[in-house]
């Protein structure tokens, strides 16, 4: 069987992957454009008091990222990365396998795996979301959507919500 890992924030990128301790370095030929149906992105996972990207169930909606092979030694440095274990745990690991559309042909024994938010956020106001976000971690994914190209960050852009921290994202753009 092999593995696969749907990225879609800090993820969608080889530099924001091999920041991890993993064995494996990443190139750009590695990830592949995907979508994930079913669900939708937002900022919504509060840790260590920042705001990050999270994705919960939502019908008729998805949210586009990348695709990416993983070993199995790999996975569990990637879930402490990504703060995904314990009881405190930002995120939960779950299967999406079915859920996913690519260009790319999955084997047929892949499975695939993402991180959902384990406790989102519901609501927080505008200066509130403003104060949480790091200036680093929004970089990084403008740094990661420059790298995807354009079509991929007007998806990117589109599908998150709230919308008025997306304002944070398209200033590269101007």
């Amino acid at each position: 069987m092999k593995t696969f890992i749907f990225g879609y924030g800090s993820l969608i990128y080889p530099e924001g992957i091999n920041d991890r301790g993993l064995s494996r370095v990443y190139i750009e030929s590695d990830l592949k454009d995907a979508f994930l149906s079913s669900f939708k992105r937002s900022w919504e996972v509060m840790f260590e008091d920042t705001l990050y990207l999270g994705v919960t169930l939502a019908d008729r909606q998805g949210t586009n990222g990348v695709i990416f092979e993983i070993s199995k030694d790999d996975m569990l440095p990637l879930i402490e990365s990504e703060n995904a274990n314990g009881a405190d745990r930002s995120y939960d690991v779950i299967e999406v396998t079915t859920l996913i559309s690519s260009w790319y042909p999955l084997p047929n024994d892949a499975k695939v795996f993402t991180f959902v938010s384990h406790d989102p956020i519901v609501s927080m106001d505008y200066l509130a979301a403003m104060d949480a976000v790091s200036l680093h971690y929004i970089d990084s994914i403008v740094f990661g959507l420059d790298e995807r190209g354009d079509t991929f960050k007007k998806d990117f852009l589109k599908s998150t919500h709230p919308t008025f921290l997306i304002d944070q994202l398209t200033l590269e753009e101007e």
